[in-house]
């Protein structure tokens, strides 16, 4: 989910050609990564290296997030964490009202499966609309989508 939501940036960055920025992070995190493998892995075993990979993947998020918005766009991160955070509660609940909506069919045959998609797919739809529907990007893919389809006719 992280990474997803984290490509926007990395593929502005990679835009921007901001690289130098990040030698000297890259690098930290590297020995960061392999030091807390050693100190977590005893205690937690496997569980501690993935731990620590989570830990120093999260450093160089919020790092790449601080310089491609503050650095090169001149914008506050805020922006982009309260858009994490949006688009957060708006999966989690999301997952929890399909969820309850699949628990309704009660067959297992691939009927109650393909009928479990349709519902899924609706439900996100129908959310996604009623919450970004005025949103700017919503705007701006409305209106790519009214030019293809008035194109085709």
């Amino acid at each position: 989910l992280l990474r997803g939501m984290h490509y926007p940036v990395y593929i502005t960055r990679n835009a921007l050609g901001s690289f130098s920025e990040y030698k000297v992070v890259f690098t930290a995190m590297a020995f960061l990564n392999i030091g807390l493998d050693f100190i977590l892995v005893k205690p937690l075993g496997i569980i501690g290296i993935y731990m620590a990979t989570i830990i120093c993947r999260s450093v160089t998020y919020v790092i790449d997030i601080y310089v491609v918005y503050k650095e090169q766009l001149g914008k506050s991160i805020l922006n982009h964490f309260s858009m994490l955070l949006k688009w957060g509660f708006f999966l989690i609940a999301n997952y929890f009202v399909s969820g309850y909506a699949i628990t309704l069919i009660h067959a297992s045959s691939i009927f109650a499966f393909v009928l479990q998609i349709i519902i899924i797919t609706g439900i996100y739809f129908i959310s996604f609309v009623m919450v970004f529907f005025r949103s700017e990007e919503f705007m701006y893919f409305y209106a790519l989508v009214n030019r293809i389809v008035r194109k085709r006719k």
